[in-house]
């Protein structure tokens, strides 16, 4: 699924009472998309948000379409790993930051899996939203394909 940085969120109707929202990191193959390197701190910042501050829970999983077609298979899914947690399986909720002027950021919870594994760089004034959340992951987490036998035998 993808949707241009900044442009109208229009994944799921607004609810009651929810603002209008930009899309940001709605990657997909074949449509470009800016990489670079992160200021400190804002990785951290939405793994949290990935892993204990999601929304919108879908009924399937979406997987990466710019992962080679071997990073995931019949049984592999891509999970956030946080220490002493359990595994949190990405591609099936969204994050939503919100940004200044009252902008509300909504991003897939694979968006850390493209910070991570594809050097995404989001737009600016996300990034500056990001470094504005308070919670931030610690040391001792990170992104994984993982097989559901693994994460059971595991956790």
């Amino acid at each position: 699924m993808h949707f241009e940085d900044g442009s109208p969120y229009t994944y799921f109707a607004p609810g009651p009472g929810e603002p209008p929202a930009r899309s940001v990191g709605w990657l997909e193959e074949g449509h470009p998309f800016t990489i670079g390197r992160l200021p400190t701190g804002v990785l951290d910042r939405i793994a949290w948000r990935c892993a204990f501050a999601t929304t919108h829970q879908t009924r399937g999983i979406h997987r990466c379409s710019l992962c080679p077609r071997d990073a995931y298979d019949a049984e592999r899914e891509c999970y956030l790993l946080v220490r002493g947690e359990r595994p949190r399986l990405l591609g099936t909720r969204e994050v939503w930051i919100p940004g200044p002027r009252g902008v509300i950021y909504a991003a897939p919870d694979l968006v850390v899996h493209y910070l991570v594994d594809h050097a995404y760089l989001p737009p600016p004034d996300f990034v500056e939203a990001a470094l504005r959340l308070e919670d931030a992951l610690p040391f001792g987490w990170s992104v994984a394909f993982l097989t559901r036998a693994e994460v059971k035998a595991r956790w």
